[in-house]
C-alpha cells in the first residue's frame, strides 16, 4: 500500500515500479537496473489535462472528440514538449476528418503538424501511432502506415490503440486474419474496453464473417444502445446477412444521435439501395448532394 498526496503520483508510479521489478529480481536476466517510469511530463496538471483528453478519445460524437482535443491543447500550454498529448491531438485530429465533423483540407494539416511534433520529443508509442493514422487517412501510405503501427506496438506491446488501428489497415488491405489477430490483441490488452471489443467486429466485418460480426456489435449494444461504432459496424454486417430492417434501424439511430452527419447518412443511403428502397436512397443522395455543392 501506498499513501501519499496526489501531488506525488510520479514517485509513487517509480516506487511501484521498482518495487515489482525488485520482487521479480530471480526472474529478470541481464538486468543492469530498477526500471523507471517514463514519466513523460513533470507537470501534473498536464498528466491529468491528458488523462481527460484521452478519456473523451474514444466517443465518436463530436461533442466528445472536441473536448478531447480540448483537453490535449491545453495540456501543451502546460508543457510545450509533452509527447503524449501532442499525439492525442493528432489521432483527434484524424478522426475529425474520417467522419467528417471538419473539412479534410482543414484538419489533414495539423494532425500531420502535431504527430511531428509528438515524435520530435521522445520516442513514445502514441506518436508512431499518430503518425500511422496520418499516413494512413491522409496519405494512403499502406506501407508507412504499417511500418509506423508496428514501431509503436514494438516500443509498447501493451498499446491496445496502435493494435486497433493496425487491425483496421491491415483488413483494409486484405490481410484478414492478421487483421483479426491484431484486433484479437487489442482486445486481450483492454479487455473491459468497448472500443477495442468494436475492432474485433470490423475486423469481422472486412474479412466478411458478418455473423461474427454482427455477434460482436449486438454485444456492445446490449450494454451500451449508442455506442457508435458498433452501430455502424453492426449495421454493415446485418445489410450483409439481408437483415434490412436492423441494419436500417441501427443506421437511423446513428444519423439522429449525430445530427445527421454525412459519414451515416451516405451509409443509410448504401443500406436503403441494397435493400431495393431506391426512393429513400435517392432522397439522401440528393442531401448530401445538396450539402456538398
Amino acid at each position: 500500500r501506498y499513501d501519499r498526496q496526489m501531488e506525488d503520483v510520479f514517485d509513487i508510479q517509480d516506487e511501484i515500479a521498482s518495487a515489482i521489478a525488485q520482487a521479480l529480481t530471480s526472474r529478470l536476466v541481464g538486468d543492469s537496473g530498477v526500471p523507471k517510469v517514463n514519466r513523460h511530463t513533470e507537470d501534473l496538471d498536464a498528466y491529468h489535462l491528458y488523462l481527460q483528453g484521452r478519456h473523451h478519445w474514444f466517443s465518436r460524437y463530436r461533442g466528445g472528440l472536441n473536448q478531447a482535443l480540448r483537453y490535449f491543447e491545453q495540456a501543451v500550454e502546460k508543457d510545450p514538449g509533452y509527447a503524449l498529448a501532442h499525439a492525442g491531438a493528432a489521432q483527434v485530429y484524424v478522426l475529425l476528418g474520417i467522419y467528417g465533423f471538419l473539412p479534410p483540407k482543414a484538419v489533414f494539416p495539423r494532425a500531420k503538424a502535431a504527430a511531428n511534433r509528438a515524435l520530435a520529443g521522445t520516442d513514445v508509442a502514441d506518436a508512431h501511432v499518430a503518425r500511422g493514422m496520418t499516413k494512413f487517412a491522409f496519405d494512403w501510405d499502406w506501407e508507412g502506415s504499417d511500418q509506423a503501427f508496428r514501431e509503436a506496438t514494438t516500443l509498447d506491446p501493451a498499446n491496445a490503440i496502435g493494435f486497433g488501428w493496425h487491425s483496421i489497415l491491415l483488413g483494409i488491405t486484405g490481410r484478414y486474419r492478421e487483421a483479426l489477430t491484431a484486433a484479437s490483441t487489442a482486445r486481450d490488452i483492454d479487455p473491459l474496453s468497448p472500443y477495442a471489443n468494436s475492432l474485433v467486429g470490423l475486423a469481422h466485418l472486412l474479412g466478411r464473417q458478418y455473423r461474427q460480426g454482427r455477434d460482436v456489435a449486438q454485444q456492445l449494444l446490449d450494454e451500451d444502445p449508442d455506442f457508435m461504432i458498433a452501430l455502424w459496424t453492426g449495421a454493415y454486417c446485418c445489410a450483409a446477412l439481408a437483415l434490412h430492417d436492423e441494419a436500417v434501424a441501427h443506421l437511423q439511430k446513428a444519423v439522429a444521435l449525430t445530427d445527421r452527419l454525412p459519414f451515416f447518412v451516405g451509409m443509410l443511403g448504401q443500406v436503403y439501395a441494397r435493400h431495393g428502397k431506391r426512393t429513400e436512397a435517392e432522397t439522401l443522395l440528393q442531401e448530401l448532394s445538396a450539402r456538398f455543392d
